[in-house]
């Protein structure tokens, strides 16, 4: 499935656009940052040298096992500067959501309005399919994100974290389409 167009702007302080080869530098720079890695389930520490420009190669044009894959960039900059990741994958009936931000703009709103925005296009493509995220229990900020979208904790779980070489407690959260409609 194609990628998402540049979102039109709105009052969001982040805007989605289709991943480009260009983004490689800066998914480099970001995910070379261990507060970053270590929060992501299948990324490892330290992030190997070339793996900007190995995900990029991967993705670029959009990989068939995702619905979704966006750069996440500043709607109210300039540029379109890569600040971030966010997918929805497919997989067992549902869609996984998954993101990443650069630190520099942590708590700025950055990661509750590009979920958002992946969500809604999510659901409108797959109208039917509910979103899943899961989130280590040592990552509040994530979990504050996914409540305030309004996703529900279903289970915790053991899940393995490649970069942190073990398992580590985590959530599962989940929205259904109807849920996401009622909220909207």
């Amino acid at each position: 499935m194609a990628d998402v167009g540049v979102m039109e702007r709105t009052a969001e302080p982040a805007r989605l656009r289709p991943l480009a080869r260009e983004d490689a530098p800066r998914i480099q720079a970001i995910l070379s940052q261990e507060a970053v890695t270590t929060m992501l389930a299948v990324v490892p520490w330290p992030y190997p040298e070339d793996g900007g420009a190995t995900f990029v190669a991967e993705h670029v044009p959009a990989s068939p096992t995702y619905a979704l894959v966006c750069a996440i960039t500043d709607a109210n900059a300039d540029d379109e500067q890569f600040r971030g990741l966010v997918t929805l994958r497919a997989t067992e009936g549902v869609l996984r959501l998954g993101y990443y931000l650069d630190p520099a703009v942590w708590g700025r709103g950055f990661a509750t309005s590009a979920c958002r925005q992946a969500i809604a296009e999510g659901f409108r493509r797959h109208p039917a399919t509910p979103v899943e995220a899961g989130v280590f229990d040592d990552n509040p900020g994530s979990v504050r994100v996914l409540e305030k979208l309004g996703f529900v904790r279903v289970e915790g779980e053991l899940e393995e974290c490649v970069a942190k070489a073990r398992g580590v407690g985590s959530r599962l959260y989940r929205m259904t389409p109807e849920a996401w409609r009622a909220g909207q």
